[in-house]
């Protein structure tokens, strides 16, 4: 019980989003509102203010990145060729596939999770991870999907497209924006950290609650075998390797190394849901994969928390 009280918060919440537009509360129009706040003002303004007052540790840098997306490449690279060559997947089915099973929900879940399993100093390493999470994982599930279908130079300007949607994007923005004040020493005046600050408390209650909302509009719609495919991989597969690389391979501070499993082992990212329709496959399956991630993540991350908390804390 220790173990889950303090991340009930996060588990409550999404109920309550949910009955909310269950019982017609609210419209899921409504909760689709709060989601585009949510995703372009009060997310963006919790990652600036904390971005641009964080005291991030000295060293702190290329392994720790490395102890989480080498894990995410070789779990990307199994998925791809397990669909490629035992679903008889298509390149772009095949890197759907991949993304599904690679793509943690870092912002939405891994934000209030962090927190609330971690304390506020873990959301430092966290920013770092989610400040390329995006570019990344789609760079790479581009490249994959792509392979034998189109030019080097269509690829380049479709990567070269996307590259400029990211960089314009405002979480991808807040970061960065943060990321130069710190790094420049400047000191926030009141008149703009303190609305900053008031915006940015509304962040992670608006997150649970579109979170909650958004099981009425993914849906368990068949393909069952490939959703819990890629959810085993999310769940299990990804957290044991970033498990592996941060406390075995890399000597990275312990509260950045426990962030950096704690996200791994957040279900899978609704963005994976946006690559499948921006290629028009595997889409059924990744919603469901969506749905039987997130709950079954009410079971693996208490028990991450609790491997981290008690195994890991004395190595």
């Amino acid at each position: 019980m220790a173990i889950v009280e303090p991340i009930l918060p996060a588990i409550l919440l999404p109920v309550i989003g949910y009955f909310c537009v269950h019982l017609r509360l609210l419209d899921i129009k409504d909760m689709d509102g709060l989601s585009d706040i949510m995703l372009k003002l009060l997310i963006p303004a919790l990652l600036f203010i904390n971005t641009a007052t964080a005291k991030i540790p000295a060293g702190i840098g290329i392994e720790f990145l490395a102890a989480y997306y080498i894990p995410v490449f070789i779990v990307f690279c199994l998925a791809y060729l397990l669909s490629r060559h035992l679903l008889k997947s298509d390149t772009k089915k095949g890197s759907v596939f991949a993304i599904g099973a690679s793509y943690t929900n870092a912002t939405i879940i891994g934000l209030p999770i962090t927190l609330y399993g971690l304390g506020e100093a873990a959301l430092v390493p966290l920013f770092v991870i989610v400040s390329i999470h995006n570019l990344t994982l789609f760079f790479v599930g581009m490249v994959f999907a792509e392979l034998n279908t189109t030019s080097i130079n269509t690829l380049f300007k479709k990567l070269q497209s996307s590259l400029r949607r990211f960089l314009l994007y405002p979480i991808t923005l807040s970061l960065i924006l943060g990321g130069l004040v710190n790094l420049s020493g400047i000191q926030l005046p009141f008149f703009i950290h303190a609305p900053i600050d008031i915006i940015s408390q509304a962040a992670i209650p608006a997150a649970l609650l579109v979170l909650g909302a958004s099981f009425k509009k993914y849906k368990i719609q068949g393909a069952i075998l490939p959703a819990m495919t890629m959810a085993m991989f999310k769940l299990i597969a990804l957290p044991i390797l970033v498990a592996f690389f941060s406390f075995f391979v890399f000597d990275i501070v312990f509260l950045w190394a426990a962030t950096a499993v704690l996200v791994s082992a957040m279900p899978m990212a609704i963005n994976s849901y946006v690559f499948a329709k921006k290629y028009e496959t595997y889409e059924n399956a990744v919603s469901s994969g969506i749905i039987i991630s997130t709950f079954f993540a009410l079971i693996t991350i208490p028990v991450v928390l609790y491997m981290i908390k008690t195994y890991f804390s004395e190595l």
